[in-house]
């Protein structure tokens, strides 16, 4: 049995809610998906986008995500916007939201060391 069918058969047994608890997590826990957060930073604080531009050739991401279309029709949509209680801090708010499952998903997140960690130019801080 390979990976990909391991990946494909947990895939095909989450509800939506969980799969996408999962795909959200993971856009922020791995490295290896650092493009996502590059290209969201790289849109000012505020602006809403649809998930799919944004994980543009990340393979485990547009395997979550299409097994999401597969048992749902909801829309992940994703923002950031500076976190309130820090300012000067370099953290921010990451905010998903799938509307047709009224699901939502928020993370603090350290903005300012990812940017330093990967000398993102000219994003929207």
């Amino acid at each position: 049995m390979t990976l990909e069918t391991t990946l494909a058969r947990d895939l095909e047994t989450l509800d939506p809610e969980d799969l996408l608890s999962c795909i959200t997590a993971d856009l922020l826990e791995y490295d290896r998906n650092s493009p996502f957060l590059v290209r969201l930073f790289a849109q000012k604080s505020g602006e809403w986008s649809a998930i799919e531009p944004l994980c543009a050739n990340l393979p485990d991401i547009e395997t979550q995500l299409h097994a999401l279309s597969a048992i749902s029709s909801a829309q992940l949509r994703v923002t950031w916007l500076s976190y309130p209680a820090a300012t000067g801090s370099g953290f921010c708010l990451i905010l998903f939201f799938a509307e047709a499952l009224h699901w939502d998903n928020l993370a603090l997140y350290n903005q300012a060391l990812f940017l330093k960690r990967h000398a993102v130019p000219d994003c929207h801080v």
